[in-house]
């Protein structure tokens, strides 16, 4: 309805050693967020890349991005900036969340991102040989 595009990117040979269930809903909760806060549209890209011992996946929009002032605050459970009115639905746990399943895993979770021009969210992931392996285009 709003015209919004996601682009997947990256090698659909690349594995992780990851839970599938809660990675899925790590990566699930960053599009999610991308799609919230891109307007009618806008672009999404959701990228994969190996590198020895480390898998990073990234999620990039061009929506409304995150004010400077809140970006140390957003990982935070039930944190919402006050520039988030406009009806969007939600408490402010996905990004807490996502982080806490990332980190729980050995992982990082970052973000970079400017008023007007969109975010980009980092995940990292190692690769630890203990979980199953999971290709990125399943989660």
């Amino acid at each position: 309805e709003e015209g919004k595009e996601i682009l997947l990117a990256g090698d659909d040979e690349v594995t992780v050693d990851c839970d599938l269930q809660w990675t899925g809903e790590a990566v699930g909760n960053l599009v999610k967020n991308a799609l919230d806060y891109t307007d009618a549209g806008g672009q999404i890209s959701v990228s994969w890349e190996c590198f020895p011992g480390m898998v990073r996946i990234s999620v990039k929009d061009n929506g409304k991005g995150i004010d400077e002032n809140d970006l140390y605050h957003i990982f935070k459970r039930f944190y919402r900036t006050s520039k988030e009115s406009g009806g969007k639905q939600g408490i402010g746990l996905g990004l807490s969340l996502a982080k806490s399943i990332v980190e729980g895993q050995g992982g990082t979770l970052s973000v970079q991102s400017r008023l007007g021009e969109g975010s980009l969210f980092t995940l990292m992931l190692p690769d630890c040989h203990t979980r199953e392996t999971v290709k990125l285009t399943e989660l």
